[in-house]
């Protein structure tokens, strides 16, 4: 079942922003695929149900993002602000690659077994995910602490991609004799 069967909006699918909370909990739905596209300005909670993915999610949440309790391996098609807190508990989540760059309130990623052996301030560096506090059955610990490590990692990126930019627009230049 996806969320638009699911939820009576009318002409869901064309909606780019929801004023208001969306609450489609313990509802047996598969998909996200009917979500509002863009924008939420309110609370996101699509807990307890068989979601493998979070593709269709909401570009942005003016609110709390819930999504725990699902079957979730990662974190794509998730968000990529959140103003509140975001919450992705007790999936199956195997690494936090995805979407989810920024989360002003706290990122919880408690009860998921499989990221219990993986370095969660490294993990969260590489995915460039900033938030205020971490939640994770390791250690919870606030951006403050991994800041400097993560403005390197940043930079580091936007380097590669600027090198990226360059080799391209050299290969993009030359005529290896094909032209007529």
């Amino acid at each position: 079942m996806r969320i638009k069967d699911y939820i009576n909006f009318i002409n869901i699918d064309i909606l780019l922003d929801y004023y208001g909370d969306i609450e489609v909990v313990s509802s047996n739905i598969d998909s996200l695929d009917g979500s509002p596209k863009y924008k939420i300005k309110g609370n996101f909670n699509c807990g307890n149900n068989n979601l493998k993915t979070l593709q269709f999610s909401p570009r942005i949440v003016e609110g709390d993002f819930k999504c725990l309790y699902n079957y979730l391996k990662n974190l794509e098609g998730s968000p990529e602000l959140v103003y509140g807190n975001f919450d992705c508990r007790f999936n199956k989540l195997e690494s936090l690659k995805g979407d989810l760059k920024l989360v002003k309130g706290d990122f919880n990623c408690r009860n998921n077994p499989k990221l219990k052996n993986i370095d969660f301030k490294k993990e969260i560096i590489e995915n460039q995910i900033r938030a205020k506090n971490y939640l994770t059955d390791n250690c919870d610990f606030n951006f403050e602490e991994i800041k400097e490590e993560f403005e390197k990692y940043r930079n580091y990126l936007k380097n590669k991609e600027e090198e990226l930019k360059n080799i391209n627009q050299k290969y993009k230049s030359l005529d290896y004799g094909l032209s007529v």
